[in-house]
């Protein structure tokens, strides 16, 4: 248990009379160290590269995930893992995608495509 929880389930205890506190000082801070833990949190995925959120770090994707974040539909993506857009592997019922490969797609479809020399 935190501190912050232990103040909060000791409300009305020894504890806040020793520290000089009241109920109302004790939740705000509480709300307080919450509140900076989701800013913590929020910076942490805020400072991702877009699709980071997506793929593990290894850089492999399930199909569901490849569907969301290039907005299609699963059954699209498993179609282009099938006829070769995409390169997939199958790992017992699940079809893992690999990064590289859905990002140079992405680009593909940007009209991006890198051309080799």
């Amino acid at each position: 248990m935190t501190s912050e929880e232990k103040i909060f389930a000791d409300l009305d205890s020894e504890t806040l009379k020793k520290q000089g506190m009241n109920a109302f000082e004790a939740m705000y801070a509480q709300l307080k160290a919450k509140d900076k833990y989701i800013a913590e949190l929020e910076a942490i995925i805020a400072d991702k590269k877009d699709g980071e959120v997506y793929w593990s770090p290894a850089g492999f994707m399930q199909a569901k995930q490849v569907g969301k974040y290039l907005g299609l539909r699963y059954s699209q993506v498993v179609e282009m893992g099938h006829t070769g857009k995409l390169k997939m592997e199958r790992e017992g019922k699940k079809l893992i995608f690999f990064k590289d490969d859905v990002l140079r797609y992405e680009r593909e479809k940007k009209g991006l495509s890198i051309k080799s020399s």
